[in-house]
């Protein structure tokens, strides 16, 4: 099996110096987990792809933290949408790891400073959104799956500047 073309770009790294997104990045802030990347349309050839990317290096630990908690809101919020079925947020998990064939023997989070633990991000997307006025605003979005939803995930979502939009439920 030949050798990629394309290497891993740590967060660190001038992505700037490139004209066109990496095929992976190296994302500090979930502890350097390397993630592909993808994008729509012309936002493959973009320079500012490759800016918005760089810019999650701002990505501080109080962001995590605040991603962390939002997560973890996203897990109860599910909870309780199933509480009919479900008494605790460990049986909700076990049932998604059946039924799905996802997350087997995952302990469930207890709140948000292992959230992340049931959480597996699997991809980067560059898109570009238009807002109600029709101004067109790049965006990153890192997407995953998570323990206690398995058919729909988890998100998080960031401006162009690297700014935390969203995060949760995808």
């Amino acid at each position: 099996m030949g050798q990629s073309a394309f290497q891993p770009i740590a967060a660190t790294q001038n992505i700037a110096a490139i004209s066109y997104p990496p095929a992976v990045v190296q994302l500090a802030f979930l502890d350097g987990e390397i993630l592909p990347v993808s994008s729509y349309a012309d936002e493959v050839f973009s320079e500012d792809a490759c800016f918005a990317l760089k810019n999650l290096e701002k990505v501080s630990a109080e962001i995590v933290h605040e991603i962390q908690e939002r997560m973890w809101q996203a897990a109860c919020e599910r909870l309780e949408a199933s509480l009919s079925q479900f008494a605790t947020l460990q049986d909700l998990c076990d049932s998604e790891a059946l039924m799905n064939r996802k997350f087997f023997g995952q302990r469930a989070p207890t709140g948000p400073a292992n959230v992340m633990n049931a959480v597996r991000m699997k991809e980067v997307q560059i898109v570009r959104a238009s807002n109600a006025d029709g101004e067109s605003h790049l965006m990153v979005g890192v997407f995953g799956e998570c323990a206690w939803d398995t058919e729909f995930g988890v998100s998080i979502l960031f401006d162009a500047d690297g700014t935390l939009i969203a995060a949760g439920g995808a």
